[in-house]
C-alpha cells in the first residue's frame, strides 16, 4: 500500500492535534473530527505493538499521544467527491494510505492542500 506521511520541516513541532483541526476547518468545506474514534484508533495500534513486544519506550511513547488523537476526515463536500481520513496524534505526523493508484491520484490534491494548510511536507512512502 502506497502512501504519504504529512511531517513538519525540519526544525518545525507538529501542531497539537486540537489546532490542526482548526486550521483544518479553515481550508475544507467538510472536516469530522472525532476525538473517541481517534483514542479508540491509537488503542487498537497499542495492542498490536503489544502483541508485537515493542520496546517500553514505543508503548510508553504512543499512550502519551492516545487522550489527544483525533480521527479526522476533511474533503470539498460531506456528500459527494473525494476526501482523506487520516489521524492526528502528538507524537507524528497524519498517515494516509491509498488502496490504488487512482486512489491516490483522486486525492492527491487533498492531501496538498492538508500538508499546505498545516505547514508540512507530504513525504511519499
Amino acid at each position: 500500500m502506497a502512501g504519504h506521511r504529512l511531517q513538519p520541516p525540519p526544525g518545525k513541532r507538529l501542531h497539537d492535534p486540537h489546532v490542526a483541526v482548526d486550521l483544518l476547518r479553515e481550508e475544507f468545506a467538510f472536516v469530522d473530527a472525532d476525538a473517541d474514534e481517534g483514542q479508540d484508533r491509537v488503542g487498537d495500534i497499542l495492542t498490536h505493538l503489544i502483541r508485537l513486544d515493542a520496546p517500553p519506550e514505543i508503548i510508553d511513547a504512543v499512550t502519551a499521544a492516545r487522550e489527544s488523537a483525533i480521527a479526522v476526515v476533511v474533503g470539498d463536500d460531506a456528500n459527494s467527491g473525494p476526501s482523506i481520513s487520516f489521524l492526528l496524534r502528538s507524537d507524528e505526523g497524519p498517515l494516509i494510505g491509498y488502496s490504488s493508484r487512482s486512489e491516490e491520484e483522486a486525492v492527491q490534491p487533498l492531501v496538498e492542500r492538508a500538508a499546505r494548510t498545516l505547514g508540512y511536507q507530504a513525504q511519499l512512502l
